[in-house]
């Protein structure tokens, strides 16, 4: 990258930082305006084009806010790119300290294209001229496209195919599928835009626990870029609104039956409405999966079946492929087929609901699959999740996963089921429901079926958390036959198969609890509760507590209404419900104490203290600290007692006794070393450096730092290497060392950026005053800190 081009980065970063600080647009033509240029001249300084005269810069750094010290660094930079260029031709070498773009990830998430497309060439048209209005300049925000209409009518289709069409005029993809009327409820907002920030580079530990936190996250991170969004079938505008971006270039395409009122009113939002197809594309339709050759032998049997079928996509292909399977039947015999299973479920449909032909067109097609395939059918419309793999299904049906992949590859063959990615299938809703509805009226085995199901999940889940972390977790029931969960090999392995399965996994527990499965329900979410805590799915953790508390107390599992109410406290703790938090962690306490459980005593009195150390309570705190640390001796829990230390010396810090706080850490710091805990061992050197700064011990801290350093280091720990070396930064500037300060900073800016975290425009913010020349001051904004980050921990070790 040239010089102008990094002066051009280091000016549109403080474009970004000037809108969000002023809430304006501060586009060219306003910044041109500003200072009496023209837009297209302005345009050019912020895209690397052109240099600046020197007063023009000043003139743009004034309307944009910079301090007099940025102001001072960025016009050196112009000076140096500007005798650069007078100079001898020679390789540019980049200018220390300017502000770096963030190295982001670029998605592609979109779904595989639709096969055997047809028609809608106007819809397509419209949404492409809405994309060259933006081009234009004519949106001055991002452009909402809404598709609606009933369904099977084909919106998912839609809008896959145009997304493909127009991939290549953005820098990324990012889909969901907002699951707006599937059984188990729509998705909530917030766990998509977890897996959108994790998706654009954010690592899983600074994912935001909070929905307003986390969905600014999400338009930080795309402003400026240019990003594809597809929400596919969303319930509400409330549920869409929060993963909407703010910024031009992107585009949002919704689909849902709702025509979304709200989205146009307040987000303007342009809505593409979907009928049925035109007669004669839903014939073209057919024409296309059954061949020509075919199709045109037969045209009056070919447009009766498209009639019959109401002229709906899904309708159409369902059909199409019952024809293909039968290569030798004439067309008009289908189509008689057709019209009498049409008439025998007249009773059952309305006459003026055109998505009753669907229902037709599910039992003409489920009525010729052989036994086996269709009682597969049936009992996947009992799986409670979005999708699911070939060992589930071997479980729902309790067959060999070898006869499950030849089901489902016969269900897929016959339209009924449509492989989402490799060796995973999933079913069109509709679909779905009429599964369900025919497992319940034929199969007598549905509750033996579902059982199944929810005890491969826990056992699977159980083997991956064992893998990750070995304990005495207490072990589920025994399999019913015909049953084989997973196992792992790796922490990477089983991890991957929990991000995977999430959605399956929260599904199941509320499945669990809802069938009266209520041991299942609440092992399972205990189960879970530590991956939850690792991913921040804390909207998830407090949902899939709330079920197992109560089926834990429906039982009578006292132990289990125990862990899951301290689940729910460490849930509610992250979303900063803090009175809810701390009564469950006192009613945890409370029945640990009742059942004897010492050591579910001293970690529920762990989790009551960082509740009461957030509400500023910090003695109510101290007394619960100390407590836990008297138990966790009494049992030689080394790890309880290790954490009870550092937490007694951080809320020593916040009762500003900082060398009380230094002894606790020291103590903490020593079980930590015994037990090779590196993690922790970086966490608490970390912690002591910062008291020793407090003390005004600075070389003592800058020695902890750097054995934090190491720490982290050997225990991958790349966040907490990044806020050393910003800690460390901070201690040397102050010690009036700019220049190691200067160095350690740039070390934690990398990390920041590799890892995509907000916290590197703070860095930034403090080597941007110094530029190329003499260090000046800095920005000491304050890195946010994350609730219970160090405190409240999930109970990896459960009572034998």
């Amino acid at each position: 990258m040239g010089d102008v081009a990094e002066l051009g980065a280091a000016l549109r970063w403080l474009v970004r930082r000037a809108r969000r600080t002023t809430g304006r647009k501060l586009t060219c033509r306003e910044l041109a305006e500003l200072m009496g240029y023209g837009h297209s001249s302005v345009g050019n300084w912020l895209g690397g084009k052109s240099l600046p005269s020197a007063d023009r810069l000043g003139d743009l750094l004034v309307a944009l806010g910079a301090s007099s010290v940025e102001q001072r660094a960025l016009a050196t930079a112009r000076d140096q790119i500007e005798e650069r260029r007078r100079a001898p031709a020679g390789g540019a070498q980049p200018l220390a300290g300017l502000p770096a773009q963030p190295v982001v990830s670029a998605p592609r998430q979109l779904p595989p294209d639709v096969r055997c497309f047809t028609g809608r060439v106007g819809e397509l048209e419209r949404l492409d001229g809405l994309l060259g209005e933006q081009d234009e300049g004519q949106h001055a925000a991002v452009v909402i496209t809404a598709v609606n209409g009933m369904a099977g009518v084909g919106k998912t289709a839609l809008a896959l195919r145009w997304a493909h069409r127009v991939a290549g005029r953005f820098e990324g993809q990012l889909y969901a599928d907002l699951g707006g009327y599937d059984p188990a409820g729509p998705v909530e907002p917030l766990g998509v835009l977890s897996r959108f920030l994790r998706a654009l580079g954010m690592p899983a530990e600074r994912v935001p626990a909070e929905l307003a936190e986390a969905a600014g996250m999400y338009r930080t991170l795309l402003d400026g870029r240019r990003v594809l969004v597809v929400l596919d079938n969303a319930e509400s505008s409330a549920q869409v609104r929060p993963l909407l971006p703010g910024a031009p270039g992107c585009a949002v395409v919704v689909t849902s039956r709702s025509r979304l009122p709200g989205l146009g009113a307040r987000d303007g939002a342009v809505r593409v409405t979907l009928a049925p197809l035109p007669e004669a594309e839903a014939v073209a339709l057919l024409r296309i999966i059954l061949g020509p050759q075919r199709a045109d032998a037969e045209p009056a049997a070919l447009a009766q079946i498209a009639a019959r079928c109401a002229y709906l996509p899904l309708a159409l292909r369902v059909a199409a492929e019952r024809a293909t399977a039968r290569p030798q039947q004439s067309l008009a015999s289908l189509a008689a087929e057709f019209g009498a299973a049409n008439g025998r479920l007249d009773v059952l449909t309305a006459d003026d609901d055109p998505s009753s032909s669907v229902r037709t067109v599910f039992s003409w097609s489920y009525q010729t699959l052989p036994a086996d395939a269709a009682r597969m059918f049936r009992l996947l419309g009992l799986h409670a999740g979005p999708d699911i793999s070939v060992a589930a299904a071997a479980s729902l049906a309790g067959s060999t996963r070898p006869q499950a992949q030849r089901l489902l590859e016969t269900l897929a063959g016959a339209h009924l089921l449509e492989e989402s990615s490799h060796g995973r299938y999933r079913f069109h809703d509709l679909l779905r429901a009429y599964a369900a509805e025919v497992a319940h009226t034929s199969d007598s085995d549905c509750a033996q079926a579902q059982r199944r199901n929810l005890l491969w999940y826990l056992h699977s889940a159980t083997a991956a958390r064992q893998c990750m972390k070995p304990d005495r977790l207490t072990q589920p029931g025994l399999l019913p036959p015909a049953c084989e969960p997973l196992t792992f090999t790796s922490y990477e392995q089983a991890l991957g198969w929990l991000d995977t399965e999430h959605d399956n996994l929260v599904a199941a527990i509320g499945q669990a609890h809802e069938t009266g499965q209520d041991e299942a329900c609440w092992q399972l979410a205990v189960t879970l509760w530590a991956f939850f805590s690792l991913r921040r799915y804390f909207a998830d953790l407090v949902k899939c507590m709330h079920s197992a508390v109560a089926s834990a107390q429906r039982s009578g599992a006292k132990v289990g209404e125990a862990l899951t109410r301290s689940g729910l406290g460490e849930g509610y703790a992250a979303l900063q419900r803090l009175e809810e938090a701390l009564d469950c962690c006192e009613q945890a306490r409370n029945l640990y104490r009742e059942i004897g459980d010492r050591y579910g005593e001293t970690r529920a009195l762990n989790n009551l203290g960082c509740a009461y150390q957030e509400m500023g309570r910090y003695e109510d705190a101290e007394r619960c600290f100390a407590r836990s640390l008297d138990i966790a001796r009494e049992i030689q829990d080394l790890y309880s007692e290790c954490v009870a230390l550092d937490n007694l010396g951080e809320v020593q810090g916040q009762l500003h006794r900082p060398a009380r706080a230094v002894d606790f850490y020291m103590r903490s710091l020593a079980i930590a070393r015994e037990n090779r805990d590196l993690r922790n061992e970086g966490r608490i050197l970390l912690n002591i450096a910062g008291a020793y700064k407090t003390l005004g011990r600075h070389p003592q801290a800058a020695e902890c730092y750097r054995q934090a350093l190491t720490a982290t280091r050997h225990a991958s720990d790349r966040h907490a290497e990044a806020e050393t070396h910003r800690d460390l930064g901070d201690l040397l500037h102050d010690m009036g060392q700019p220049g190691t300060a200067r160095t350690s900073w740039c070390q934690a800016l990398a990390i920041f950026e590799e890892l995509t975290d907000p916290q590197a425009t703070e860095v930034r913010a403090r080597l941007l005053p110094l530029g190329v020349t003499s260090p000046g001051g800095h920005a000491t904004t304050a890195a946010p800190e994350n609730p219970f980050r160090s405190h409240m921990e999930p109970f990896w070790d459960l009572p034998s």
